[in-house]
C-alpha cells in the first residue's frame, strides 16, 4: 500500500506527545489568567504607541484600544497594555467558545501542521471533507439542511444566503431589515446595514425595506 505523508504526520504517536506538552505548557503559563487586572504602569506607552501604530496602519482609529497579547483564558484576555479584560464580545461571535480552550487550540496547532493554513473551495485538505460532513450531520438533525459551503467571513456567509434566497424566490429582490441593523461591509451588506457612515459615496439600490425593531415597552412593536 502506497504510503501517505500526511496521514502519517496525522498519525504519529510522537507528533502527539509533542503537541501534548506544547499544549500543556502554554496553559501552565496561561493559569495565572484568573481574574481581571488594570494596565502596567511600565507597559502604557509602549501599548498607546502600538494601539496609533495599528491605527495608523488600517486608516481608522481602532474602535477599542484592544491589542490582544496573544493569551488568555476562558472570559479572560490579556491585553499588550498589561490588562487583563473580561470578553464579554466574544469576537462577535467568532470566539464562541472563549479564549484559550485546549480542544480548539489543539485543533488550531494541528492545523498549523498541515502544508497550508487556508484551506478555500478550490483546494480542500482532509479536514475540509471531515468538518463539512460533521456540519450536515448536524444541522440536518432538526431540519431539512443537508449541504454545506464555508465562507471566509460573516459577510459572506450572509452574500451566498441571499443569493439562495433570490434564487429561490426569484424575481424576488427586495430584503426586511431591521432599523440600526448591521448585516457586514461587502456592498450589499452596507445596503442592509443601517448605518449611514458606511454608505458614503456608494450607490442606494433601494432594495431594503426597513422595519423597527422589537420594543419591550411597547407590545405592539
Amino acid at each position: 500500500m502506497s504510503k501517505i505523508v500526511g496521514r502519517a504526520v496525522a498519525e504519529s504517536s510522537r507528533v502527539q506527545s509533542i503537541l501534548d506538552d506544547l499544549i500543556a505548557e502554554v496553559g501552565k503559563l496561561e493559569s495565572e489568567l484568573s481574574g481581571v487586572r488594570p494596565p502596567s504602569a511600565d507597559q502604557g506607552d509602549r501599548a498607546k504607541k502600538l494601539f496609533d501604530d495599528v491605527g495608523r496602519s488600517r486608516g481608522r482609529p481602532l474602535f477599542y484600544n484592544y491589542v490582544g497579547s496573544g493569551a488568555g483564558r476562558g472570559v479572560y484576555v490579556e491585553l499588550e497594555d498589561g490588562s487583563v479584560k473580561m470578553d464579554l464580545i466574544n469576537g462577535i461571535g467568532v470566539h464562541i467558545f472563549g479564549h484559550a480552550h485546549p480542544r480548539v487550540r489543539m485543533a488550531a496547532v494541528r492545523g498549523a501542521l498541515a502544508d497550508v493554513v487556508m484551506q478555500g473551495n478550490l483546494e480542500p485538505n482532509v479536514e475540509y471533507a471531515r468538518l463539512a460532513k460533521r456540519l450536515a450531520e448536524l444541522a440536518g438533525r432538526g431540519s431539512r439542511l443537508k449541504h454545506v459551503w464555508f465562507a471566509t467571513c460573516g459577510s459572506m456567509a450572509n452574500e451566498n444566503a441571499l443569493k439562495i434566497v433570490r434564487q429561490k424566490h426569484s424575481p424576488a429582490r427586495l430584503t426586511i431589515a431591521m432599523q440600526n441593523a448591521f448585516a457586514g461591509r461587502s456592498t450589499m451588506m452596507a445596503e442592509i446595514t443601517d448605518n449611514a457612515a458606511y454608505k458614503q459615496g456608494l450607490p442606494s439600490y433601494q432594495e431594503v425595506l426597513r422595519i423597527p425593531f422589537y420594543d419591550a415597552k411597547d407590545p405592539r412593536s
